[in-house]
């Protein structure tokens, strides 16, 4: 192995060790999607905090929509209604719920904007029970925070 390989090999070691908050990954819907993992802290207000371990999850329909939404778990149409966040409170108030304590696999999710014709697909991580989704028209960006801290609103 010549230097190169190996500064190289040792780089990617270093830096597969560190923790990532924020990563971009590539899915088959064409938009960026910035993936993102909210950590309950002290302060949290206990009522918000999801603390069950039952196999499900909820997707947030949280920030920047203005679009029929169509959401489907492992292919299944599972939600589809027009979305508006509510700009002063930065949500939307939809979401859609999933059990899949009856599978033996992890759900993939895809959420499809019908008119801004833009989609994103993401994994459900067990340990996360909520999943709070943004959407950025002219960076044709999505985020996915997975959390088990629902937002407060006021």
């Amino acid at each position: 192995m010549n230097k190169f390989g190996f500064f190289l090999a040792l780089t990617f070691i270093l830096s597969s060790c560190k923790s990532k908050k924020t990563i971009l990954v590539d899915t088959s819907c064409e938009s960026i999607t910035e993936i993102k993992y909210d950590k309950v802290r002290k302060n949290d207000d206990k009522d918000l905090i999801v603390t069950h371990d039952k196999k499900s999850v909820i997707v947030l329909l949280e920030g920047n929509f203005n679009d029929s939404i169509r959401g489907y778990v492992n292919g299944n149409l599972i939600f589809k209604d027009l979305v508006k966040t509510e700009e002063s409170l930065g949500t939307s108030f939809k979401y859609f719920f999933y059990d899949y304590s009856e599978g033996n696999f992890k759900p993939k999710i895809k959420v499809e904007m019908i008119s801004g014709n833009d989609c994103i697909e993401f994994e459900v991580i067990e340990k996360y029970k909520l999943i709070h989704l943004y959407y950025y028209k002219k960076a044709r960006k999505w985020t996915v925070v997975y959390s088990n801290v629902f937002s407060e609103y006021e």
